[in-house]
């Protein structure tokens, strides 16, 4: 975004304020040799960050917003949230306040006399703002986002400052131009269906209160002296800026405060006392442990504190791996940057060497996990598995690519405990292929539901009523996990005063003439209008939360959320297939109920109910176990327990392949006996090694991508500045 913004500047100012246009594709080429130098040096940190965006799962997302424009209602409070605050969409936050709305209008209506450089960066910078595509291009084409506002705020700034002369002399023609310019704002305010807020209001207020007192000025005794005017006009800048920080904390506002669920001032004690420190505490343990949860009940990357891995993290980058893996596994967390548990699936858990388990409900744990203590944090319990896998443990079969991905989820998941998927690999002759078994059932069920608030349309249900509920009715299998499983989900919106306009068994939502015109006339004037209101700026949601429910006989088992993300939502990961595990039960479950939250079409290829059963489990756990990294040293060597180095030890019999469930960068390196040896990406998202029996010393070291690249050409960097100091001493000068 400063790259972007500084260059416009620079190609705006060589155009208008160099004449000579020699000088100015000289100055380019200064300018441009000067940058790239600059570069150069910043390379050490450039680099690094380069290899890393690339291999970024946020470039391959499956986002899209193909629009020319955003939707009417990202117009609609445009001009009222430019002086109130308050965002349009797309982060798009000004709230400059009724003097720089004021400041505007005087650099509007003295457009000859302002400099040709802010006019031009103010009408430009403007457009992007109206425009889609210009806040995806300034986001790295990553996804729409109008976070380079920032750069729209020095330039109304640069106008308040120099406009402000022109406004505190103003002349009677301006006067009525300004008049005419606060009522131009108020009607397209009005046209907008009364797009004004309350912080919207108070700026407009104010702006013209400020204005009449520049007007009267001259007539008044008070105002007339500077100290006296400045004094006032500087009160009123604080009431601007006092007023909309009142309308984004009320509860009749913005209400931001609201969105915080604790106060910013038990920040650090959270930080402190939470439910990874009473891990730590209960545990006691200094080896390599991995802990997860049955539901986003972790605090988000509270382990760094404490030196105790996670499934859990928040991260604004993050290795595409993972991101391949959960899609492999159909997992439910469906963000890019964001990760919390693995759905509390038995074989997930497993195959991630997770060993503790939180849970807050006693209903909700996997297979082979015991209780260590009740309550260790507020209502959430500690459980270990009783089968935990080490950090390293070791397969003496593989599985090919190709017939890991002719597997569906529930499938790859088994087969992982079976045999090692290995990208890249050639050489098998030292091993056996796996013969996968698979111990999932697939359940017949029928659903019920109000047919009056969803339709059943081929695959498809489409939802007329908000939160309608679509009940799934099977005789499950005891001693298993519970799936509902669900491919190829798909959702199309649509609001409700488009129901009532279609008409007949044609209409695409409403087959069954659920919404019929003679209803809508029923309906009270003001519930028309609001239904009217709602139409003209309704969005198609992006983010639909289905909650799922499980039940075994009467009994409710546990309820979890699947959070599906649309093309045009801006952190999609572009997943449609998932499983929501219902949680491992002794008794048979009986009942999965779903609630759909908006109206629309939910479209799928196809809904299984999955009993997925542990007989062979334990057996596979043992086999895998046999041969495992010991005297494990993460080599902790900062507070955030960071680590650019793994070692270990471990006693082969026969040739094996050595898992470790650290995820695949390009950035590890392998040594064996102090040897380098080739590193494998393993099951999609972590690495592996072969090794021949006898005894081995393990050494992974982690080498930040591009940084051995980037501190050369920093180096080069350094050199090229270096000579273009000693050739200014000795020359002319070479600069600007």
């Amino acid at each position: 975004m400063l790259t972007i913004m500084t260059l416009l500047y620079i190609l705006l100012k060589l155009f208008f304020c160099v004449k000579d246009k020699k000088k100015s594709i000289v100055y380019l080429l200064k300018f441009s040799m000067y940058s790239v130098i600059g570069t150069l040096v910043g390379a050490f940190v450039l680099c690094p960050v380069i290899f890393h965006v690339l291999s970024e799962a946020r470039l391959s997302n499956g986002y899209d917003y193909s629009s020319l424009l955003y939707p009417l209602r990202y117009y609609r409070f445009f001009l009222n949230f430019f002086s109130g605050y308050g965002s349009s969409g797309y982060w798009n936050y000004m709230g400059y306040g009724g003097f720089a709305l004021l400041s505007v209008f005087v650099f509007l209506i003295n457009w000859k006399k302002q400099d040709c450089v802010l006019k031009v960066l103010f009408l430009l910078l403007t457009a992007f703002l109206l425009l889609p595509k210009a806040g995806l291009l300034l986001n790295g084409l990553s996804y729409v986002s109008n976070r380079w506002i920032w750069a729209y705020s020095f330039v109304v700034a640069l106008v308040v400052v120099t406009t402000w002369e022109q406004l505190c002399t103003i002349k009677l023609l301006e006067i009525k131009k300004i008049i005419i310019c606060f009522l131009v704002y108020a009607v397209v305010n009005v046209i907008f269906d009364s797009a004004f807020t309350l912080s919207g209001i108070f700026q407009l207020i104010l702006a013209a209160v400020v204005f009449l007192c520049i007007v009267f000025r001259e007539k008044t005794d008070f105002l007339h002296k500077t100290a006296n005017f400045t004094k006032l006009l500087s009160g009123f800048v604080m009431i601007s800026v006092i007023g909309n920080a009142f309308f984004l904390y009320a509860s009749f506002g913005v209400g931001y405060i609201k969105q915080f669920p604790y106060s910013f001032t038990d920040a650090y004690s959270r930080l402190r006392d939470n439910e990874v420190e009473s891990i730590t505490a209960t545990a006691g343990e200094k080896d390599f442990v991995r802990f997860t949860a049955s539901n986003p009940i972790l605090t988000e990357n509270a382990n760094l504190l404490y030196g105790i891995s996670s499934t859990q993290y928040y991260w604004s980058l993050t290795n595409n791996n993972r991101v391949k893996y959960y899609k492999d596994m159909s997992v439910l967390d469906n963000r890019i940057h964001e990760v919390s548990t693995l759905d509390g699936r038995t074989l997930l858990n497993e195959a991630a060497s997770v060993k503790y388990y939180l849970s807050n409900n006693t209903h909700f744990l996997p297979f082979g996990y015991k209780l260590l203590k009740r309550n260790v944090y507020k209502d959430i319990s500690f459980y270990e598995n009783l089968y935990a896998l080490p950090l390293g443990y070791t397969y003496s079969h593989y599985i090919t690519p190709q017939e890991y991905s002719r597997m569906d989820s529930v499938q790859k998941q088994q087969a992982l405990l079976q045999g090692v998927v290995l990208e890249g690999d050639t050489d098998k002759r030292k091993f056996k292929k796996a013969k996968t078994k698979f111990e999932d059932s697939d359940i017949p069920y029928k659903l019920t539901y109000n047919k009056k608030a969803v339709i059943r349309v081929e695959n498809a249900f489409i939802v007329t009523k908000k939160n309608a509920v679509v009940n799934i009715e099977f005789e499950g299998k005891r001693d298993c996990e519970t799936y509902l499983y669900i491919r190829g989900l798909q959702f199309k919106g649509v609001n409700i005063l488009d129901l009532y306009e279609k008409q007949g068994k044609d209409s695409e939502f409403d087959p069954l003439d659920v919404y019929r015109p003679k209803d809508f006339d029923k309906l009270k004037e003001s519930e028309k209008k609001k239904l009217k209101l709602n139409a003209k700026y309704w969005t198609e949601p992006t983010l639909i939360n289905i909650s799922a429910t499980a039940f075994s006989g009467n009994m409710k088992t546990g309820s979890k959320r699947l959070s599906y993300t649309t093309p045009a939502y801006s952190w999609t990961s572009g997943r449609k297939d998932f499983i929501i595990n219902t949680g491992y039960f002794r008794k048979p479950k009986n009942r999965i109920q779903i609630k759909f939250p908006h109206l629309g079409k939910y479209s799928f290829d196809q809904i299984k109910v999955v009993c997925q059963a542990f007989t062979n489990y334990p057996g596979y756990v043992k086999k895998l176990k046999e041969n495992t990294l010991t005297h494990v040293d993460l080599h902790n060597h900062n507070r955030a327990f960071a680590t650019n180095l793994v070692t270990g030890d471990i006693n082969l019999k026969t040739d094996k392949i050595l898992l470790l469930t650290i995820p695949y960068s390009k950035g590890w390196s392998a040594f064996v006996d102090n040897k380098p040896a080739k590193l494998y990406q393993a099951n999609t998202m972590f690495m592996a090694l072969k090794l021949n029996p006898g005894q081995h010393k393990i050494k992974l070291e982690y080498r930040t991508p591009g940084l051995k690249e980037g501190i050369m050409l920093s180096g080069l960097g350094l050199i090229s500045l270096m000579g273009l100091m000693y050739w200014r001493r000795t020359r002319q000068p070479f600069g600007l």
